[in-house]
């Protein structure tokens, strides 16, 4: 029989070169693929991707405003200082190597009756899944329960005097003045805070010297007045915590206290101005279980006769209070201690007794100098060679912190 001349090898490029070149890319597309569809909290959180260097940083704003011009008077970018935007920076270190690697015995690989690359390409994926995953829903949950305020300004240290509702303020120290703050000082009743500027004194910026209305009618001699807080206060994370009998209750019962804590956190990120249009809210299977038994979250008195939210047949649902549920076995988790090459002390929460996540994308912060990819000993090679084996390989370089806590709330057990 003569010599086949023309076979196509279709592992060849550009039928030249070795005749399994091609096949490699089989394995990285099942990493691929098991790491997009396992991974819940990739793509919903802000990611940044560099090309060198050991950290980057995140920069987080405040919000601005508009007021009216006063005819004659100039433009300076301070009509209104009590809603001057603030800023502020967080930096994400980038943590070590993440990898996941099996190693596959030659002789038993020809021997199996089943292509094992897929399996093990597809493993290699979840597993680096389940850790971004796992460290995403840490770091989140750090983000929830931080009372620091990264947005919110020093304040103020003036000297002044109160009579009635009206605080003359002769001189600044520091800082500025600004509706909201509370003001404490020799003789000043506990809890004042400014409503309003009255008056500014000629050549003073708003904010400075002038004249104040105060919330308590009162008399205070010049003295030190200290104003702490102001409009970019009250900007952290916020919690939700489930009654003592809610493990004992029934599903609905516990389906039914879970809408409630998730509309609850809802109205406390809307009170600081988190658009809700990304909010995405992740819970436990169980949860998820109790959400489907709740009277609300699929009733048809609630949701329409056509079943759009989910039905009970399918066990699934899309949205509670306009925010899509998503289920996850990492957000109740045992707490983690940072190892060495641990970068970022966000990783370090005890998620317990978490039973539900709720944020937005801004929330936390996602650095990556290296993405997903896979590496696959050739045949040949020198370890082929030693050990009569292929190694895989699945790896990728991330870091994660936390960026804005308002953005970040969760549900947990007493």
């Amino acid at each position: 029989m003569a010599t086949l001349s023309a076979l196509d090898r279709l592992g060849q490029i550009k039928q030249s070169g070795a005749v399994d070149a091609l096949f490699l890319k089989l394995g990285m597309t099942e990493v691929l693929d098991a790491f997009d569809r396992t991974c819940v909290f990739k793509g919903k959180v802000k990611e940044r991707n560099i090309r060198g260097g050991k950290s980057a940083a995140f920069q987080v704003t405040g919000r601005n405003s508009a007021a009216y011009h006063v005819p004659g008077q100039p433009i300076l970018g301070d009509t209104r200082p009590e809603f001057t935007s603030d800023r502020n920076e967080y930096i994400i270190n980038l943590d070590g190597l993440l990898v996941a690697s099996d190693v596959i015995y030659e002789l038993d690989e020809l021997m199996n009756y089943v292509d094992m690359r897929q399996d093990t390409t597809h493993q290699l994926g979840q597993a680096l899944a389940r850790e971004w995953d796992a460290r995403a829903a840490r770091v989140i949950y750090g983000a929830a329960k931080t009372t620091t305020e990264p947005l919110n300004s020093a304040g103020a240290v003036v000297t002044g005097s109160i009579a009635t509702t009206t605080l003359t303020v002769t001189a600044v120290t520091s800082g500025r003045l600004v509706p909201g703050q509370t003001i404490s000082g020799t003789g000043v009743t506990a809890g004042t805070t400014i409503v309003a500027q009255l008056t500014q004194t000629s050549g003073d910026a708003p904010g400075l010297r002038g004249t104040y209305t105060v919330s308590a009618s009162q008399t205070a001699g010049s003295t030190t007045i200290t104003a702490a807080g102001g409009p970019s206060a009250g900007r952290t994370g916020q919690s939700r915590t489930l009654s003592g009998t809610y493990l004992s209750g029934t599903n609905n019962a516990r389906g039914d206290e879970l809408i409630a804590a998730i509309s609850g956190l809802k109205v406390s990120m809307q009170s600081k101005d988190v658009p809700v249009d990304d909010l995405v809210c992740v819970v436990p299977p169980a949860e998820y279980d109790s959400l489907l038994d709740s009277s609300r979250a699929i009733n048809a008195d609630f949701n329409g006769a056509a079943g759009g939210n989910g039905t009970f047949a399918d066990g699934r649902i899309l949205r509670v209070k306009g925010i899509p549920v998503i289920m996850s076995n990492h957000v109740t988790q045992q707490a983690y201690t940072n190892g060495t090459y641990d970068k970022n002390t966000d990783y370090q929460q005890d998620l317990s007794k978490c039973r539900g996540i709720l944020f937005h994308r801004d929330a936390i912060g996602v650095l990556t100098l290296r993405n997903i990819g896979l590496q696959v000993t050739p045949t040949g090679g020198d370890f082929n060679i030693m050990y009569q084996a292929h190694l895989f390989v699945a790896r990728m370089a991330i870091g994660m912190a936390k960026l804005r806590p308002e953005c970040a709330g969760v549900i947990e057990l007493p």
